[in-house]
């Protein structure tokens, strides 16, 4: 038999002594402790997983930074290959002859001046009539090598440009204008 005292702020069942060690005596108490809060292990669990999953989120938000890290050099690389090889393949089609080759390449224009294009400090700059332009590339990427070759025919003279930027090579051979 169960008997309450009203005096009791939390309720808890008395348990008469011929039902102290049956059954209903410890669902009682069981139910008593589980509504009060959590038990250590419990928390250590939560503790557990929680750092588990925060651990896995980090990991992950780091390999994605590390990949845009990889991603947006690539880009930046491909964007300052494309944009010298197409300023250096439509100065080269304006041009009316080659001058210099080797590690700078001088266009002769139709307008009587000359372009230059060469590198210095690991960027490829260019020079109008004497004057410094300024770098084709980014500031993120270095050209380790610029060749220019002059490829001369009986009829033609045409520019093969040899572009190696961040490790990763380029090619473009292009036309003189008037020598064909």
């Amino acid at each position: 038999m169960i008997h309450t005292s009203q005096n009791n702020i939390f309720k808890s069942p008395r348990v008469a002594p011929s039902e102290r060690g049956s059954t209903r005596h410890f669902e009682n108490v069981f139910c008593f402790v589980c509504t009060r809060g959590f038990s250590l292990v419990e928390v250590l669990v939560y503790i557990a997983v929680f750092a588990v999953s925060l651990s896995l989120m980090v990991g992950t938000a780091l390999a994605l930074a590390r990949s845009y890290r990889g991603v947006s050099g690539t880009a930046a690389v491909e964007r300052s290959a494309v944009a010298v090889l197409e300023r250096l393949t439509r100065t080269a089609r304006e041009s009316v002859s080659v001058g210099a080759v080797g590690e700078a390449l001088v266009l002769n224009t139709t307008s009587g001046g000359a372009v230059e294009f060469f590198v210095q400090n690991g960027a490829l700059r260019f020079k109008e009539s004497g004057v410094d332009k300024g770098a084709l590339t980014e500031n993120a990427v270095v050209v380790s090598s610029f060749v220019a070759q002059k490829i001369a025919t009986g009829r033609s003279e045409a520019v093969k440009i040899i572009l190696t930027i961040n490790n990763k090579n380029f090619y473009a051979t292009t036309v003189v204008r008037n020598s064909y």
